[in-house]
Order: structure tokens, then C-alpha cells, then sequence
């Protein structure tokens, strides 16, 4: 994410947060404090624990036990420490921040978006069994209603007897049934699946973004994986209804494919300005996977980051610079804004602000 909200949006914010700051100072060090007395308690507790078996018994694995038992707590009760403090860090700052925009609400937990089940059976995400989302956006701009939230999207881990993960790509494509065939030509027939850990396959902001116009869709611009990873990840089966659509633009082929049920429906929406759009998107998120569809009065964006809102909050580090966290928030906050921007054409030095024509 390459840009930044003007100076006087910044100023604004800088102002209107001052005793949200303030005061969550003051709560971080409260929690830094407790938390310090705790840790340090916990090891303490350990390396005496461990010079005792090691010294006391001479039992070497035991010390050793220990010492990582130690370690682990410290590490699980810092990481504990840091959500909660996160928590209060979202409560404190984003309505505040969010009061500055206007029309603009936010939810720190929001449980669901429900444009998800979309986005994932047009193709925008790959197919997943658990989503955890955060960090919800919802308002307007341009006379354009938004949603745009921070989601983690994992699947289980499938494993085969014959085949590991190429039976798992086997089965989302084609089903069971052809799975077992393989399975008996082969003179294998055990089918006995285990579950492994889950694989996340999507970590970053997912966009919902209102169309005026009714869109013959969907169109999918979408990455190339190359044909095994496109089998992997079960996105032939997504696309198997829609038409390649190719274009003379080296660019935009270079990073996209697009497919659509209608390739005329999709040459009128991706024209020339709005291919170079994309690109101008693809940058914006730094290159790491974007992905998106038009579908009908919906426009959806799925671009992988692992920065939040909340991120550069930490309960191991002073907030004595309110400026530096409201250009932050200021550049986070006014991502959909930004994106819309690009979508209606309009990029200069005050993209982004809430009273943008």
C-alpha cells in the first residue's frame, strides 16, 4: 500500500485522537507493568526449576523440560497480552478515527461478511472451511457504499492413503467416485482420509463495493497459477462455465487472466482505462495477489496483506508519537476509499478524503 492520506486529513485525525492516545498510554503502561511482574515471576519459577534438576539430580532432559516450559508460557501469556491490549487499542482509537470520516462504522469482531460465500463461488478466494474475520469497515464513498474487512481464510489438510495432496486436488475437481476408480485401476483401495493441520489460503482484505450500473456478470480477473496450481486449487472447477477472455495488453496479461460467461460483456467493462486500474491496484497492494470480479451491482477485490488496523499497536512500545499513529490509521482507513478512486478514474494528491467529490 504505496499511498498516503493528505497531510490535512492527518492533522484532523491527529487532533480528534489525542485523549484516545492518551488515555491508552496510559493503559499500556498499566498492562506493561503487570504483565512484566508476571513474566519475569513465571522465568524466575523456570530457571530455578531447571538449575535444580540439572544441579540438584543431574537430570539434563529434565532442565531442559523445564526451560522450554518456561519459555512456552512466557511466550503464550506475551502473545494473550498483546490481543487484549490490541483489543483495547481498537476500541479506543477506530470509533474516534471513524467519527472524522463521517460515514463510516466500524466492528472489531464482526463474525461474518456476508459477501464471502460469493467471492469464494465465483473464484475471488479459494475454497475453505474456516474464516476469521476482523476488523469490519462499512460506509460510503462517492455516493458508493463500501464493506472491506481483514480476513484469515484456512482449509483443512486431507490426506489420501494412494495419492496425498493430488487426492485431495482429485477429489475438489471431480468428486469421490472418480477418486475410487483411480484408486481401484491402481489395485489401492484404501480411501482412509486423515486430517492434518489447517493451510491457510488467503490472509489479507476482502472489498465489497457497491455498482451503479447492472454488470452482465460475473467476470473474474483473476491470477494465473499455472495449470497444477489452478488444479490444486480447485479453481478450474469455478471457471468451468466461463470463457477465457484475452486481451492486447501485455501488462495486464502479464499479472491477470480474465474469465467471463460473456467475453463481449467483459472487453466493454475492462477497457483500456480500467485495465490499467487494475494494475494500478495490483501496485497499490504491492503485487501479492490481487484478485477480483465483477458480479451484477457488486464489485469485489480480494487483495492479500497481512496489515491490519491495528498492527503497528504494540504493548511493548511507547505510543508517544499521535501524529505517526493517526497517518497510519489515516492510510488504513482510507483503503476502500482509494480503491473506489481508482474504479472511478480519479487519482491525485487528495485521494482518499471522506468529502472527495
Amino acid at each position: 500500500m504505496t499511498e498516503l492520506a493528505d497531510t490535512a486529513l492527518v492533522d484532523r485525525l491527529t487532533e480528534e485522537l489525542k485523549p484516545a492516545v492518551a488515555r491508552l498510554e496510559a493503559l499500556r503502561q498499566e498492562a506493561f507493568a503487570k504483565a512484566a511482574l508476571r513474566l519475569g515471576s513465571v522465568a524466575a519459577v523456570a530457571v530455578v526449576g531447571a538449575l535444580v534438576a540439572w544441579a540438584g539430580f543431574g537430570n539434563v532432559g529434565v532442565a531442559i523440560l523445564i526451560a522450554i516450559i518456561g519459555v512456552v508460557v512466557v511466550v503464550q501469556w506475551g502473545k494473550r497480552l498483546q490481543r487484549a491490549y490490541k483489543d483495547e487499542a481498537a476500541d479506543l482509537l477506530l470509533p474516534a478515527a471513524c467519527a472524522v470520516f463521517g460515514d463510516l462504522r466500524y466492528t472489531r469482531q464482526p463474525g461474518v461478511f456476508e459477501p464471502i460465500g460469493r467471492m469464494k463461488q465465483i473464484g475471488v478466494v479459494e475454497t475453505h472451511h474456516r474464516a476469521v474475520f476482523r476488523d469490519l469497515l462499512v460506509g460510503r464513498h462517492r455516493k458508493t457504499g463500501f464493506r472491506v474487512v481483514q480476513a484469515v481464510l484456512r482449509t483443512h489438510r486431507r490426506r489420501d492413503d494412494m495419492t496425498g495432496r493430488l487426492g485431495d486436488s482429485i477429489r475438489n475437481n471431480f468428486g469421490d467416485q472418480v477418486l475410487r476408480s483411480i484408486s481401484r485401476g491402481t489395485g489401492n483401495v484404501r480411501l482412509r482420509s486423515t486430517s492434518g493441520p489447517p493451510r491457510t489460503v488467503f490472509d489479507g482484505l476482502l472489498f465489497a463495493i457497491d455498482v451503479p450500473a447492472n454488470i452482465t456478470g460475473p467476470i473474474l480477473i483473476a491470477r494465473d497459477r499455472g495449470g497444477i496450481g489452478n488444479a490444486f486449487s480447485g479453481f478450474m472447477k469455478k471457471i468451468a462455465a466461463m470463457q477465457r477472455v484475452s486481451f492486447e495488453d501485455r501488462e495486464f496479461e502479464k499479472r491477470f487472466e480474465v474469465y467471463a460467461r460473456s467475453p463481449e460483456a467483459a472487453r466493454d467493462v475492462l477497457g483500456p482505462e480500467m485495465r490499467q486500474t487494475f494494475c494500478m491496484l495490483d501496485e497499490m497492494f504491492s503485487g501479492k495477489g490481487v484478485q477480483a470480479a465483477f458480479d451484477e451491482h457488486k464489485f469485489f477485490l480480494a487483495a492479500k496483506t497481512k496489515q491490519g488496523l491495528t498492527d503497528p499497536i504494540t504493548v511493548f512500545k511507547a505510543m508517544a508519537a499521535p501524529r505517526e499513529i493517526a497517518a497510519t490509521l489515516a492510510d488504513r482507513l482510507t483503503l476502500a476509499y482509494r480503491v473506489i478512486d481508482h474504479l472511478h478514474g480519479h487519482v491525485s494528491p487528495t485521494a482518499g478524503r471522506p468529502d472527495a467529490p
